[in-house]
């Protein structure tokens, strides 16, 4: 933020000073004579000190609207791709915890499009600065994702109704286990997301 800043401000100092300096060069002009009895002085430096600070201000307040607007669309546009990503994330692992078995084609295609999708907002993220690239909360949250992967994809399936009640218990309890790890990553991953957000919201 404070590069954005001194770009704008450098240059208007040196518009001052070229100013300030030009001033001084015509300051020997400044005596006009009306008349043998009255003399009015005008003094350039300080109606040019005058202009160029409006014009400055002009200047900087602009620039600086328009690079405070870019910010905050830029940040809008981050802060919705985390929202979006935190429904679809709720929203396709809700939906395969439904099924009897949890290692199939599509818990790995549905990890890998949101793997690639919290990969690419995290980049975003760091690519605009508005976290750094060793963000421990980027990081965080990249491995809860992949840790719901692992907790899926490494539960038994449901078993049949020819198995044994122990065997059926046995797993039951495991597949529980599995998902209420699941349930609470994904609580994780809401905590974590708002945290960036608020990150984002006060660069």
């Amino acid at each position: 933020m404070l590069k954005k800043i001194t770009k704008p401000l450098i240059i208007g100092g040196v518009f001052y000073l070229v100013g300030f300096y030009s001033c001084l060069l015509i300051k020997k002009w400044t005596v006009l004579s009306v008349n043998n009895q009255v003399n009015i002085e005008i003094n350039p430096l300080e109606i040019l000190t005058l202009g160029i600070t409006v014009m400055l201000a002009i200047y900087v307040t602009r620039t600086l609207s328009k690079k405070n607007d870019l910010e905050k669309n830029e940040k809008d546009l981050l802060i919705n791709y985390l929202s979006e990503f935190k429904l679809l994330c709720n929203s396709k692992i809700s939906k395969l915890l439904l099924n009897d078995n949890f290692d199939t084609p599509e818990t790995k295609s549905d990890m890998k499009i949101l793997r690639k999708k919290i990969n690419s907002i995290i980049e975003l993220a760091k690519e605009y600065k508005f976290i750094e690239e060793n963000d421990t909360l980027a990081t965080e949250l990249n491995n809860k994702v992949r840790d719901i992967w692992e907790l899926l994809t490494d539960c038994p399936e449901k078993v049949t109704s020819r198995a044994s009640k122990t065997v059926k218990d046995g797993i039951e309890r495991i597949r529980l286990e599995q998902v209420n790890k699941v349930e609470a990553a994904l609580i994780d991953i809401e905590r974590l997301i708002f945290k960036i957000t608020m990150k984002i919201n006060n660069k």
